[in-house]
């Protein structure tokens, strides 16, 4: 047969295999903060990411703190949404607060908000007076 058969028979090949191999599915957000997975759960709301210094507040939820009823519901809830996961900061305020945490969203990487499942599963409150009603759930508080 004529080389030229083969090297489009090999390049049809490749295209082919280019048409159907797995491809990522796109990130909905914009993240360019930094990205890492979980080394302790404070509480429903706080925790240390691992390779990022400051500890980190989730931004717009507030959830029971430690030795208050619904404490390790809530702590468990996010240990559970986290685990052996990478999430991505989305730093949402300036400065740290007033205890020097880092005020941020987290996204997973299939582009959910973990403050946003904690409130839909009920294991957080919507912070109203920071969220401003990110979470949907400030007219219900009312």
């Amino acid at each position: 047969m004529n080389p030229a058969f083969y090297v489009i028979l090999g390049a049809l090949m490749v295209c082919i295999a280019y048409l159907f191999s797995p491809v990522p599915a796109p990130r909905p957000f914009d993240l360019d903060g930094p990205r890492a997975t979980v080394a302790y759960i404070v509480d429903g709301d706080t925790l240390d990411l691992k390779g990022v210094e400051r500890r980190i507040r989730i931004w717009g939820i507030d959830t029971p703190e430690r030795g208050a009823p619904g404490y390790e519901p809530a702590a468990n809830a996010l240990k559970d949404l986290t685990r052996g996961r990478y999430l991505t900061l989305v730093q949402m305020q300036d400065r740290p607060d007033s205890f020097g945490r880092t005020v941020a969203r987290l996204i997973t990487d299939d582009g959910q908000d973990i403050g946003a499942q904690m409130t839909a599963l009920g294991h957080a409150h919507e912070f109203c007076r920071y969220s401003k009603g990110y979470y949907g759930q400030c007219e219900a508080q009312r």
